[in-house]
């Protein structure tokens, strides 16, 4: 019986070691597994905060357009009307008229294409 009890305790012992082995690397595997986990939701907070960086970035510039539009057409508006009361104070002018201001104002009216004749 004895050297039954020995075999079935060196039987157990195997198994036993063989479980423990099994066990240990399950474990290191999920570690494994974990850590990339980890650093895969690192990478995607990475890409996450780029993008509401570049998503700022892009309202910000947008903004700046949408301004400089303004800023754009409110000056377009202002010479618009400079330019036809230019023109208005061309056609007030004597035709006969040699000074220089006047053939300026002509000139600059002839140049723009704003004859209002």
């Amino acid at each position: 019986m004895s050297g039954e009890h020995a075999w079935t305790a060196v039987l157990i012992a195997g198994l036993t070691l063989g479980a423990l082995a099994f066990a240990a690397r399950r474990r290191r595997r999920l570690y494994w597994k974990a850590s990339e986990t980890l650093a895969q939701l690192g990478r995607a907070e990475k890409a996450v905060r780029l993008i509401a960086a570049q998503r700022d970035e892009a309202v910000a510039a947008q903004n700046r357009a949408e301004a400089l539009g303004k800023t754009a057409l409110s000056e377009h508006r202002s010479l618009t009307d400079a330019c036809y009361d230019l023109a208005k104070r061309w056609e007030a002018l004597p035709r006969d008229s040699s000074g220089a201001h006047a053939e300026q104002l002509r000139r600059v009216v002839r140049l723009h294409s704003w004859d209002l004749r």
